[in-house]
């Protein structure tokens, strides 16, 4: 029996993902199912609990990380802000907004720069893996939509 996993390009189902992304909600039931994706996904995982500490975080390490998930709505520091603190600190890094609302209710919230994409919680695994799989591996655009 032929192994499946040999040849043939991967669909998104069997994508694996590498490096660290920094998944920052104030709800440790959301990060600790985050987490449990990413980590199936073949991603190391570091979390914080909000903005403010997400920030301090990417700022001690900031080269480590291939994706930031942070979370629009939390208490100390919003998503908002703290896209735009490590976008300020590094710009090249992808960030996906994590909410419970629509992607253009979200967009239309950041002014200037935009996030590279948004994940409507409650997260599911295939949806993850579509989202991470489409910022990781496409080259940067500008944003300009």
């Amino acid at each position: 029996q032929p192994d499946a996993t040999a040849k043939g390009p991967a669909s998104g189902a069997d994508w694996q993902g590498a490096g660290s992304i920094l998944l920052v909600d104030d709800e440790e039931q959301v990060r600790a199912i985050g987490r449990r994706m990413l980590e199936r996904m073949g991603f190391e995982v570091q979390t914080a609990n909000d903005g403010q500490e997400a920030v301090d975080l990417f700022r001690e390490r900031k080269g480590d990380f291939c994706c930031v998930i942070l979370d629009l709505t939390m208490p100390v520091m919003d998503g908002i802000e703290a896209f735009r603190r490590i976008h300020a600190i590094r710009e090249d890094v992808p960030v996906l907004i994590s909410s419970g609302y629509s992607e253009e209710d979200v967009i239309g919230r950041f002014k200037g720069v935009k996030p590279a994409g948004t994940i409507e919680k409650p997260y599911t695994m295939s949806v993850f893996k579509e989202n991470l799989k489409k910022i990781l591996e496409s080259d940067p655009l500008p944003n300009n939509q």
